[in-house]
């Protein structure tokens, strides 16, 4: 069967014409109703029901390839749509005038589901005659995924589909409030219970992961060229490669990389709790000092699966305890503190009628939830992967497939760990990272109904979470360096989570404040900021170091790639002069009829882009799970400022590729993505119909001047064509073949569904 006569998806969820559609649909729907009742004069209830809906079409480019998908909202390639349903209870009851408790109950259900085309085809095997690929259930069929280095996927584009989930969670909160005399008491707690229902072949846990489907690597090593050995005949150097080595690999039929994510025994189900207790005292000590000193209690369970324990790894022995099955405890024995006290203290000062200092100092939990970290692990799911023995070699042929994954017997409580599959691991406690913040805050009333501000904020991160590859390679090793293979033959990624860097972040803000008045409202901010951590654990803590070699973690240390140093922020709200009661066209009935009522609002942007690091091919770095870094072989790097192919952001020949075993001498994110401004407009007017009954009109222009936000460049030095020397070549045109580094040819989003370009939208809103 050739590619082209592929049949067209006919499942549930999936329509003939598919592929044949416009490029993308997208539809949404939600209900949102409430209701307070004044029960008599000492007890308030208030209730609220929400829901939402939604589906969206994202075919892949590829038509029968799949491919990279083709909405402009973005998202999973395939179809997507879901359910939302949310409900909330809440009551104030009143004792006396000094005594007050208050009560909340929510209960949210989050359900959504995102498949790929083709999941009624066995692509990989009955198709491709891929051995290994796909499976006995559907949603490890499909297209496996081919990832070729410098070049977009082909088949599925993510490890983690096809997936459903269905995850709900509950919040209950008393808090009470007693006055007493000078003193403001408040005191409270709340229970939270949060459920992981998912039907997905995902591995989270850090190094490489396919899909269920099955895939496969083709990195530039086996083409590379040696250019000098050692006495022992081993390579030592090599020639520059780039992405067209890589596509080399895939022509030849090598892969550098292999593997097949099996979930065991779907679907999976993970719950997690989380306690807190607080108590607050705000006092008035004088009428123009107030001081509030509190403290707040947590406690965050070790989560558990439907009917045990999480699992732990043994580094001593190569063996995974299942918790709560045969002897062994539910907990694997993981010491949590329950002594999670985050004290908070707070001043306020009027200095006089126009003048206030504030300061502050509080300790935060970070509630990272380890049922979001490790809901996928051996033996409940196999994340199975074939390595080379170094990075210039291939790891296997593709005609040879994938072999098959054992599923584990877990009845005694302990089983042997595979040395292809995947682990990830507690050690003997979790360290719970907390947040040091304070700040110094100075506030002036200039007269004119303007208020300024500006103040020092800062915040420490102490033991902020993230992953750590126990078993990764030395630098020039290859896999007989790793400390797992030297002691048990693995060869596998195997992640130790705990809290483990520290992280700093020092800025002056500043504001200018118009209250409204005479129909009008200003703010406008301006941050100054830096952020210093290790950079690869800036986003989420999901994220793992990227350099793992023990002798090198120092590299890792950097701007954290959240870091904007200036954002200029400036918004506000205008009732428009002009109907009845207005400075203009207020004396005709046409006239007020027309303009009376209207306000605008608006939201403009202007900020530093996000730093990013520029990599290389670690073909002759030879030492796994560690990040490779580009030389840097000019003292300034200077910005260019093109756009588009063959218009360099940057200027790439200020840095080279290695073609040792060494780390590269670029630093991590020393250089930011293109800035960004951006203007969010709004215009809206209301008409009352009857005396309860009014109906809103809004008009709004997203990025309303159309001013494309642009990504960061491609920052793979490998990327270019060189010559022997490592000149970059250039094309007939006299530009340099840089097949994409330094190239600035994408736009970023910002939330708005993933869309750049100006978008306007229309709406009305009826509220009785």
């Amino acid at each position: 069967m050739i590619l082209k006569d592929l049949p067209l998806p006919n499942r549930p969820g999936f329509q003939n014409n598919f592929y044949a559609t416009a490029p993308y649909a997208y539809d949404k729907k939600t209900i949102d109703s409430k209701v307070n009742w004044n029960v008599n004069e000492k007890l308030t209830t208030y209730g609220r029901f929400s829901f939402l809906t939604y589906k969206q079409l994202n075919p892949g480019a590829l038509g029968a390839l799949d491919g990279i998908g083709t909405a402009a909202q973005g998202g999973n390639t395939g179809v997507g749509s879901g359910e939302t349903y949310g409900v909330t209870a809440a009551g104030v009851y009143t004792f006396n005038t000094n005594f007050i408790v208050d009560a909340n109950i929510g209960y949210t259900k989050q359900g959504t589901s995102s498949e790929q085309g083709f999941l009624d085809k066995k692509i990989g095997l009955d198709v491709l005659k891929i051995p290994g690929t796909n499976g006995t259930r559907d949603f490890e069929n499909g297209w496996p995924r081919f990832r070729i280095s410098g070049f977009a996927n082909l088949g599925v584009q993510d490890s983690f589909m096809p997936y459903t989930r269905n995850d709900p969670q509950w919040q209950y909160v008393t808090n009470f409030t007693l006055l007493k005399k000078s003193h403001n008491i408040r005191f409270g707690f709340d229970f939270a219970r949060q459920t992981i229902n998912h039907l997905q072949a995902e591995w989270n846990g850090g190094g490489n992961a396919e899909p269920g489907s099955g895939g496969f690597i083709f990195n530039a090593g086996p083409t590379q060229l040696c250019t000098a050995t050692n006495a022992a005949g081993t390579c030592t150097s090599f020639q520059q490669g780039n992405n067209f080595n890589a596509f080399a690999t895939f022509l030849l039929g090598y892969h550098t990389g292999a593997g097949r994510t099996l979930l065991v025994d779907p679907p999976i189900i993970f719950k997690a709790k989380a306690y807190s207790f607080y108590v607050r005292d705000g006092w008035q000590v004088r009428p123009n000092l107030t001081v509030t000193l509190g403290t707040r209690w947590e406690y965050y369970p070790l989560p558990e699966r439907e009917t045990r324990g999480i699992e732990r790894y043994n580094f001593d022995t190569n063996q995974m305890s299942v918790c709560g099955i045969a002897s062994v405890p539910k907990d694997c024995g993981v010491k949590l503190s329950k002594k999670l006290f985050s004290p908070r203290l707070g001043i306020a000062w009027r200095v006089s009628d126009s003048f206030v200092v504030r300061t502050g100092y509080g300790i935060t939990y970070d509630p990272v939830s380890l049922a979001r970290v490790f809901r996928t692990n051996y033996p409940m799911l196999l994340a199975f992967n074939i390595v080379p023995v170094n990075s210039a070699a291939p790891a296997g042929l593709l005609k040879d497939g994938i072999p098959p994954s054992p599923v584990p017997d877990i009845s005694s409580g302990v089983v042997p760990v595979p040395n292809g599959v995947n682990v990830l691991s507690l050690g003997d406690s979790f360290k719970r990272p907390y947040i040091q913040s304070w700040n110094l805050v100075l506030e002036k009333n200039i007269g004119w109904g303007f208020t300024a501000s500006a103040g020092y904020i800062a915040t420490r991160t102490i033991a902020q979470a993230g992953s750590f590859d126990v078993n990764a390679g030395r630098v020039g090793g290859g896999t007989a360096s790793q400390p797992l293979n030297i002691k048990f033959g693995r060869v596998a990624t195997t992640t130790l989570y705990n809290g483990m860097a520290n992280s700093h972040y020092d800025s002056l803000q500043t504001t200018l404040k118009r209250r409204f008045s005479n129909g009008l409202q200003l703010q406008a901010s301006y941050s100054w900021s830096k952020a210093i951590g290790l950079a690869n654990l800036g986003g989420d803590n999901d994220s793992g170091l990227a350099i793992n070699d023990p002798n090198f973690r120092i590299l890792n240390r950097g701007l954290l790639n959240i870091d904007i140093p200036h954002n200029f922020q400036f918004s506000g709200g205008w009732e428009l002069p002009f109907g009845k009661g207005r400075r203009f066209l207020n004396d005709s009935a046409i006239g007020n009829a027309l303009t009376s009522g209207w306000q605008l609002s608006w939201l403009f942007g202007a900020f530093k882009g996000t730093p990013f690091t520029v990599v290389a091919s670690g073909t002759s770095l030879n030492a796994p799970a560690n990040t490779q870094r580009a030389d840097l072989v000019k003292s300034e790097v200077t910005k260019l400022g093109g756009i588009g192919a063959g218009n360099p952001y940057y200027d790439p020949t200020a840095f080279a590729p290695v073609t040792t075993a060494r780390f590269g001498t670029a630093g991590f994110n020393i250089l930011r993505s293109p800035g960004t401004v951006n203007l969010d407009m709004g215009l809206f007017r209301e008409f009352k119909i009857t005396e309860g009954i009014k109906l809103q009109f809004r008009a709004e222009a997203f990025n309303a001047t159309n001013t494309p936000h642009f990504a960061a460049p491609g920052n793979n030095v490998s990327s270019p064509s060189r010559d022997a020397a490592g000149n970059i070549l250039l094309d007939a045109n006299g530009r340099p073949r840089l097949n994409g580094f330094m190239e600035v040819t994408n736009t970023r989003s910002f939330g708005r569904e993933g869309i750049d370009e100006r978008v306007f939208r229309f709406g009305l809103r009826l509220s009785f």
